[in-house]
Formats: C-alpha cells, sequence, structure tokens
C-alpha cells in the first residue's frame, strides 16, 4: 500500500503518485549518480577527493554538483568517450587507408577519454576563478560597511549581518554562512 501525506489543505496526497509524476532523470539518474558517486568516492585517493571538495567550495557549491555527483559524471564521461572511441577505432580499422594508425587513432581516443574525464573540473575551476574575482570586487564595500558599523557601536556579529542584509552575491553568500556557523558554536576564527 503506498504511503500518503497530508497536505497543508488537508487533502491525502499519494507519495507514489509524486514520485511518478517526476522527470526520469529525477527519478533514475539523481539515485543512479549518487550511488555511483559513492563508490567512486571510497576508491578515489583521499587527496584527490580533498582537491575537488575545495574546488567545489570555491565555485559555492553548487546544489547541483556535490563532489559525489562530480566524482560519477567525471566518470560517465570518461567511460562513454573511451567506449566512443573504441567503436570509432574498430570501424576505422576495417577500412584502412586513413591517416592515422590504429594505434594513433587508440592514443587519440585516450587523450579524449583524459580530457572528458577532467571537463568537470575545468568547469568548477572556471566557476571558482569568477566567483573568486566577484567575491573581490565585492570586498572592499563590505569591509567599509563592516568597519563603519562597528565605529557606530555593533558587534562583530552584527556588523556581519548588517552587511548580509544589506548586501547580495557569492561575499554575502559566504559572510551569510560564516554567521550560521558562528550561531551553530563555531569558533569564530574557524567559521
Amino acid at each position: 500500500k503506498p504511503a500518503a501525506a497530508e497536505t497543508g489543505e488537508g487533502r491525502l496526497v499519494d507519495e507514489h503518485q509524486l514520485r511518478l509524476q517526476q522527470p526520469a532523470r529525477l527519478r533514475v539518474l539523481q539515485p543512479l549518480l549518487q550511488g555511483v558517486g559513492r563508490r567512486v568516492r571510497r576508491l578515489t585517493p583521499a587527496a584527490w577527493v580533498q582537491s575537488l571538495e575545495r574546488r567545489v567550495r570555491l565555485a559555492g557549491s553548487p546544489a547541483a554538483w556535490p563532489v559525489e555527483r562530480t566524482l560519477a559524471v567525471k566518470l560517465f564521461m570518461g567511460i562513454a568517450t573511451l567506449l566512443a572511441g573504441a567503436l570509432w577505432v574498430v570501424s576505422h580499422s576495417r577500412s584502412g587507408g586513413t591517416l592515422l594508425t590504429t594505434g594513433g587513432r587508440a592514443g587519440a581516443v585516450l587523450v579524449l577519454a583524459l580530457f572528458a574525464y577532467s571537463l568537470p573540473d575545468v568547469a568548477l575551476r572556471l566557476r571558482g576563478r569568477d566567483r573568486q574575482q566577484v567575491i573581490q570586487t565585492a570586498l572592499p564595500d563590505a569591509l567599509d560597511q563592516m568597519s563603519i558599523s562597528v565605529e557606530a557601536g555593533l558587534g562583530f556579529d552584527a556588523a556581519l549581518g548588517r552587511v548580509v542584509e544589506s548586501g547580495t552575491g557569492p561575499l554575502v553568500e559566504e559572510l551569510q554562512r560564516t554567521l550560521q556557523e558562528i550561531a551553530i558554536g563555531v569558533p569564530r576564527k574557524q567559521a
């Protein structure tokens, strides 16, 4: 018997029907990527995972690209390129007379597979670089606003809160995260 939940309006809703109404990528691909990502994470050297986690953080921790999903996508892209390349090499090895030998084609496929495997890293690096530039541009104004607030008698946390209330962008997101960490008990220096 499918589970049912009550909406805020008092109606009963069948959760199974709600799941079936979601697009296939949400029902099938996301759980598949999460499962593969968890397994790949366990097999990936810790230093590589830490490096990837850092790139994801610098890119603003996009909700659509957690570390596990990024690892799974990297693996799928590399394997898909290898398979497509293997098919290409096999199909062209029978029809001789081309510029590349079979070995040359296989080498080209390996290079393309490594490139495909590293594309998510490149995308994260570019997004992180752009985000860092936006933060550096907004930092002087935020520091100015904080120093004025502290001189006016507000505490450091309240001055941070003032910047968060009046601003937008990645710097404000980071300051908001800092305030949240301080609120849950993380030492201010670490937050």
